[in-house]
Parts: structure tokens; C-alpha cells; sequence
């Protein structure tokens, strides 16, 4: 088969699963009833952790394109899911015309301590971890911006 033939397989193949999800579940299940071996056979056959790294690692640098194409795609899956989640609207103002001026924001202003203790990763990716916890709310960047002067005012009132 040349690589052309094989590479318009693959595509099909996906596409066939893609549109048969059950029959495909029916084919795989089966598939594995009659070849219970087969796990055993790939454990074998798996390299080592170091070595599948390596082999990501560098399949990522070869293809820095569909990486960047896909991290991309992610992240706007998760921002409109946030969107979704909080009510596509400032909480302060409704303001709705213009998704890309609303912000996530921590209620109780304590994003620094939830990084330190989460580790380091965006806000988005661990407001959709935890599953959109109450603590969070979204704000258009003006009313954003206000909370921010008013805790600022706050905190040098008291000092």
C-alpha cells in the first residue's frame, strides 16, 4: 500500500468511527473478546516512561503548528464554557454586548494564594478543573477595574 493509500485509510477509518461510535464500541469490544492477549502484548511492546516522553517531545517539535493549532482550539473551549457556565454577563453591570471584554474574577480577591496553593496554571484551566466553583464571577473590564481602585482604597484607608 503506498503512503498516499494508507494516509487516505487512516482518514476514513476515523471518519467511519467518527459517524459509528456504537458499532465501532461493538467491533472494539469483540474485537478484544477474541484477542484477550493483546494488553499483555502491549505492555511488552511500551517503552519507558523517559522514552515516550522523548518521543512526544520531539513529535511536538516537528509539528509546532498542530500544537499551537490545538492549544488554541482548547483554550477557547474552555473560555466559552466559562462564558457559558457564569451567564455570558457582567455580574456587576450586564454588560453583553462584547464577550472579549469580559474577565473571570476571584469574589473574594484571593487569586495570588489559589495560584500559590493549585500551582502555576491559567485561571481558565482551574475554574474548569474545579468544575465553575461559586467563588468566581465574570466582569467586564470596566467593572473590573473599579473593584480593583475600590480594594485599593479600602486597603489604604485602613493602614
Amino acid at each position: 500500500m503506498t503512503p498516499k493509500a494508507a494516509e487516505a485509510n487512516r482518514v476514513y477509518q476515523r471518519l467511519w468511527r467518527k459517524n459509528n461510535p456504537e458499532e465501532h464500541l461493538k467491533r472494539q469490544a469483540a474485537w478484544r473478546l477474541k484477542n484477550p492477549d493483546s494488553k499483555k502484548r502491549s505492555a511488552l511492546k511500551s517503552n519507558s516512561l523517559e522514552e515516550t516522553k522523548r518521543k512526544k517531545k520531539l513529535w511536538a517539535e516537528n509539528n509546532r503548528e498542530k500544537v499551537l493549532l490545538s492549544s488554541r482550539r482548547r483554550k477557547l473551549r474552555i473560555r466559552q464554557a466559562i462564558l457559558d457556565a457564569y451567564g455570558n454577563k457582567c455580574t456587576f453591570c450586564g454588560f453583553d454586548k462584547d464577550q472579549r471584554a469580559l474577565d473571570l474574577d476571584h469574589i473574594n480577591n484571593n487569586g495570588g494564594e489559589e495560584r500559590k496553593k493549585l500551582g502555576i496554571q491559567t485561571m481558565n484551566d482551574i475554574v474548569f478543573k474545579l468544575g465553575f466553583p461559586d467563588s468566581y464571577q465574570l466582569l467586564c473590564r470596566n467593572c473590573n477595574w473599579l473593584k480593583y481602585l475600590d480594594s485599593r482604597r479600602i486597603g489604604q484607608e485602613v493602614e
